[in-house]
């Protein structure tokens, strides 16, 4: 009998942050547990421990610290049981940007556009404009969300005659 789990199994952290994946493998035999990304390199920084007695159960931690951009991926766990099979699980790491827009200079009563390029590793994407508050996050309207049905996008966010109450982040 074999068994392998990985968590998390899907991750979104801000750059600078760091995560951990977790790949747990139970078999009868000798286990082997590798790491790539997917561009099928091997990642060799991962650690490996025994975790019981008979030698059945191994778990390896994937540490990534100080997350950049391009360590947006997916990131698999591969098991070998013994000589006999391999099997594999598979997490995803998105890493994302966050930009705050302070301190552009727009006076009570003047016009202002922001806009926002973003990319998404796998999938449609979806982007949201919000003002960044005391205690909550405001979604601005309907019209600052934008999904765009590829992995791309742009959005723009314009405001008319901006008031104080609408200055901030």
């Amino acid at each position: 009998m074999f068994d392998i789990s990985i968590s998390p199994a899907y991750s979104i952290k801000e750059v600078g942050d760091s995560e951990d994946l977790v790949c747990t493998a139970t078999g009868d035999n000798s286990i082997d547990i590798k790491w790539k990304g997917s561009d099928g390199e091997e990642i060799t920084s991962a650690s490996q421990e025994t975790y019981d007695d008979d030698a059945s159960t191994r778990i390896s931690t994937l540490s990534l610290a100080s997350l950049s951009l391009s360590e947006d991926d997916e990131y698999t766990c591969y098991v070998e049981f013994g000589d006999s099979e391999e099997v594999s699980a598979t997490a995803q790491l998105d890493v994302i940007e966050i930009t705050n827009l302070e301190n552009n200079g727009v006076a009570a009563g003047e016009d202002v556009t922001f806009s926002c390029s973003f990319t998404a590793l796998t999938g449609a994407a979806t982007a949201e404009w919000y003002i960044v508050g005391d205690s909550t996050d405001t979604l601005v309207t309907d019209e600052g969300v934008v999904t765009s049905d590829s992995a791309a996008g742009t959005t723009e966010l314009a405001l008319s005659a901006v008031t104080y109450s609408q200055t901030g982040e």
